[in-house]
């Protein structure tokens, strides 16, 4: 199981259709988020299959009401086993803190530090090489996430 989370716009559901190798998840081509609720996909590598969550972002909601579909999220994760991996997925840009709300909420208040953290940086098509990025900005990212991360990926979606 991995928990795909971020602001809205970052590119989640695209990264799932990137990782499916087609279009399962619906995205959307305007700055506003197609995902009103969570939403999970089976993704076959060949080598593994994978149970992915779509999240939905707490920017522009409610956020109780955030805050309750994310432990309606949780509840069906663990009755699928548990999470494996969370994977931050965030624009290239520097933004507010508001795009780590989900992040924090499932890190740091649902599962305490204990599951793995990955990050994904997308919108880098302007970036060569795009791994760039990461040498100037992903030290400050980890820093500013509170914990080590067990890898990342620059990307464009």
């Amino acid at each position: 199981n991995v928990i795909i989370c971020g602001d809205s716009g970052v590119g989640k559901s695209s990264l799932i259709n990137l990782l499916a190798g087609e279009q399962v998840a619906d995205v959307s081509t305007r700055a506003t988020s197609c995902t009103l609720n969570y939403s999970s996909y089976k993704i076959n590598t060949g080598m593994q299959q994978f149970l992915v969550w779509d999240t939905v972002s707490f920017r522009g909601r409610d956020v109780g009401i955030a805050i309750e579909n994310a432990v309606r999220l949780i509840r069906e994760v663990f009755r699928q086993g548990g999470v494996d991996l969370l994977v931050l997925c965030r624009k290239a840009s520097w933004a507010p803190s508001s795009e780590l709300q989900s992040y924090r909420l499932f890190e740091k208040f649902l599962y305490q530090g204990q599951v793995p953290v990955a990050v994904v940086v997308t919108h880098l098509e302007w970036y060569e090489p795009m791994e760039k990025w990461w040498d100037a900005e992903g030290e400050g990212l980890v820093k500013y996430l509170g914990r080590d991360v067990i890898g990342h990926a620059c990307i464009t979606t």
